[in-house]
């Protein structure tokens, strides 16, 4: 969103960034400084969109998982073992290792890496994007 106005003010021109403006600009403009300001509001609305598509992606990956997987996934990102988790868990490593396998399997990643990384770029995202809702 782009704010123009004839009489800025500091007070209106932090309202309107706070409420979404991309910039708040002072008319009269130049015919090519609008432009390049439309152009850099395209391209933040392509970016939020491929943001937000990416999150939605990952957020439907990680609703697929149950109370346990969760359990099991925040202990992997926390740098834990399969046998600290069944350990913490008082379940077997061989149950552990099961879960990690359904969790790879529905966050469609291929290994514990790309599992949290993914895990972490959803988290910084989420936060990013507070309309995604905070459960998994």
């Amino acid at each position: 969103m782009l704010v123009f106005t004839q009489e800025p003010c500091v007070r209106c021109a932090v309202k309107a960034i706070q409420g979404g403006a991309l910039t708040y600009l002072e008319t009269p403009l130049d015919r090519e400084t609008l432009i390049d300001h439309i152009r850099r509001g395209v391209r933040a609305y392509h970016a939020c969109r491929k943001r937000r598509a990416c999150l939605e992606e990952l957020h439907h990956r990680f609703r697929l998982m149950t109370q346990r997987e969760n359990e099991v996934l925040l202990r992997l990102v926390d740098g834990m073992s399969s046998e600290e988790i069944a350990r913490e868990l008082s379940l077997s490593r061989r149950t552990i290792e099961s879960h990690r396998f359904n969790i790879l399997r529905k966050s469609e990643a291929n290994n514990a890496v790309t599992l949290v990384r993914s895990w972490l770029s959803y988290q910084h995202m989420r936060d990013r994007d507070r309309r995604v809702p905070e459960k998994i």
